[in-house]
């Protein structure tokens, strides 16, 4: 006797994502497409001329209808620009 198929409907739910060690979570969306999940600062203190290196950690929340371009600011205590890329 064969087993009937079942009616029930899966439903795919995004994974998770546990931040790394070091990482800082965030929930800033942008649009309805996209999360910033954290981001992580490699090296932990800077001093002028030092390279920033920093880990962006995106989430796609529905499927994106346009490509995006990703800038990042470095702001000082008053707002103002030290660096951007």
């Amino acid at each position: 006797m064969e087993a009937a198929p079942s009616e029930q409907a899966a439903t795919l739910q995004p994974p998770e994502l546990e931040p790394q060690p070091g990482t800082r979570a965030t929930n800033n969306t942008f649009g309805p497409a996209l999360r910033l999940a954290g981001y992580g600062l490699r090296n932990g203190s800077l001093v002028p001329g030092d390279v920033l290196q920093l880990d962006l950690y995106w989430q796609a929340v529905e499927q994106p209808d346009r490509d995006y371009t990703v800038f990042v600011h470095v702001l000082d205590e008053s707002g103002q620009v030290l660096a951007q890329k």
